[in-house]
């Protein structure tokens, strides 16, 4: 079991969305579900004393952290495919700004962060998280320091949807999107390792290989703290907790699902990628499957300048495309 076991005290379980319930770890503000929408509200200062049970004795009052999440039920296994697909409102009075970072930079961050997560997909291993989408009015809501929304758009609605096969080797893939705008692409790749690993992503560089084997999903408003050792660090901080107004800050979500069995070719793509291979020469008969050959086959062309570099199911159009003009 994962130690964030949940505990449904100021929300009643059947009103939250299927599958989901509040997290032990919550401070006293718990969330709130009207009209399909849940309002998730977090204080500077507020938390839990409850020990995260992983044996270090630590808790969100000690290390700074304050919470007001929703954690999925049942765990993802190695080999799902899922989507994980939700509506976010940011407050426009949003005001917390990060922080500088210099940690980020080697991962395109350029120097800045945020301690603000209001997703997060994280294995069951102390310091395991694996990935995030993070907040805050400078860089506006971002995963994997690609933006989702800017800043100018806190008071709308955004959808964001994570399509993502979990796979320790090449099997691994994921699509990621913001108003099915494709945020990231990633496919033949590990999926349940932390990608940008450092400590403020909750991730030890000494030890970034943890190969989860189940994924705990969790929503809401979750704010690292600068730990116990707070006095030590050079930053902006005067205590363990992060500083954010004192009014607090505010999210709404809606229309969350988590769905399983999701494909990242589909029909029509399928049949994209197969009039692809039967323009590319040794592949034999076509079959729909993106493996190495048809991507070595597909890039050959090194010739032609507009080529993609990189074939993907965002790009496989545009190979067919460039292809077939040179059968023409």
């Amino acid at each position: 079991m994962f130690a964030w076991l949940a505990l449904a005290t100021a929300v009643r379980a059947d009103s939250l969305p299927a599958g989901f319930t509040p997290s032990m770890l919550n401070a006293s503000i718990a969330p709130v579900v009207e009209a399909r929408a849940i309002t998730f509200h977090i204080i500077p200062g507020d938390c839990s004393s409850m020990e995260y049970g992983n044996g270090s004795g630590e808790n969100d009052c000690l290390n700074g952290g304050t919470k007001n999440i929703i954690r999925y039920e049942s765990e993802a296994r190695l080999g799902d495919t899922v989507e994980y697909k939700f509506d976010v409102w940011v407050d426009p009075a949003f005001s917390y700004n990060g922080f500088s970072q210099a940690e980020t930079i080697p991962f395109g961050g350029l120097g800045w962060d945020s301690r603000l997560r209001i997703a997060s997909w994280e294995g069951p291993q102390r310091k395991n998280f694996i990935d995030m989408l993070k907040l805050d009015s400078k860089n506006g809501m971002a995963f994997r320091f690609r933006q989702c929304q800017a800043p100018s758009d806190f008071g709308s609605w955004v959808t964001f949807s994570m399509q993502v096969r979990w796979a320790n080797d090449e099997r691994g893939w994921l699509k990621v999107t913001c108003n099915d705008r494709v945020v990231a692409i990633a496919e033949g790749v590990v999926t349940n390792e932390q990608p940008h690993c450092y400590f403020g992503n909750e991730c030890d560089p000494s030890h970034p290989t943890k190969n989860a084997r189940r994924i705990l999903f969790q929503l809401g408003l979750a704010m690292n703290g600068w730990g116990q050792n707070w006095k030590d660090l050079f930053g902006p901080t005067n205590g363990p907790f992060t500083v954010f107004d004192k009014d607090g800050l505010i999210i709404k979500m809606r229309n969350i699902s988590v769905t399983e069995g999701v494909e990242l070719y589909g029909g029509e793509d399928k049949e994209v990628v197969k009039q692809l291979q039967a323009r590319l020469n040794h592949l034999g008969t076509p079959d729909g499957v993106v493996g190495k050959r048809t991507k070595a086959a597909a890039l050959s062309c090194r010739e032609r300048q507009d080529l993609p570099s990189q074939l993907d199911v965002t790009t496989v159009r545009k190979f067919l495309e460039l292809y077939s003009a040179v059968e023409g």
